[in-house]
């Protein structure tokens, strides 16, 4: 929650820091890849924001519409370089 305040709030760096926090407590949890993927995909770090994504969708259980925007900012990624 912390590291979603700090998105909101445009702290990305705290952002990224609360989010990588939550990842080395659970690497199970999908919600901290997505939001790590989101920072990295602003900030054109196209390798950081494909490989959350990715494992975003490994872990994902939930709707598909959020699967498939995911998928569709993968593809944008793929597709420029």
């Amino acid at each position: 929650a912390l590291g979603e305040l700090y998105l909101a709030n445009g702290s990305w760096d705290r952002a990224e820091a609360a989010f990588s926090r939550a990842v080395g407590l659970n690497y199970d949890i999908p919600e901290p890849f997505y939001n790590l993927g989101h920072i990295y995909f602003l900030r054109n770090d196209r390798e950081n924001a494909f490989r959350s994504y990715r494992r975003f969708l490994e872990l994902w259980k939930g709707d598909p519409q959020t699967a498939a925007e995911v998928s569709g900012r993968l593809e944008l990624l793929k597709r420029n370089p």
